[in-house]
């Protein structure tokens, strides 16, 4: 087993447990991924949650959209600016604008 294997063994459980349910309109499949503020700080209201307008998404790179690809979060729908991973990782970071 390599490292690649061991990161994807202990990631996915973690991700299908606690991801954010995510859904690209292109490819009309659905992921689950890590969901957290573009600029690393999230906002908040009384008793809720709110996405700002860039989010990054983390998920395993089999899941990986193209760049361009609209993806629906918590019913709004982003557009794919940019992909992120390193070579054989198994785990990419996805960028994301409000469309």
């Amino acid at each position: 087993m390599n490292l690649s294997d061991v990161i994807r063994c202990t990631f996915a459980p973690k991700l299908e447990e606690y991801g954010a349910e995510v859904f690209n309109e292109k490819k009309n499949v659905s992921f689950k991924a890590f969901v957290t503020a573009g600029d690393l700080s999230a906002f908040f209201t009384v008793g809720d949650q709110e996405l700002s307008e860039s989010v990054q998404l983390t998920t395993l790179a089999e899941n990986a959209p193209q760049t361009g690809d609209v993806l629906l979060v918590d019913n709004r729908r982003y557009t794919v600016q940019g992909i992120q991973r390193r070579p054989d990782g198994p785990i990419v970071r996805i960028y994301c604008e409000l469309k």
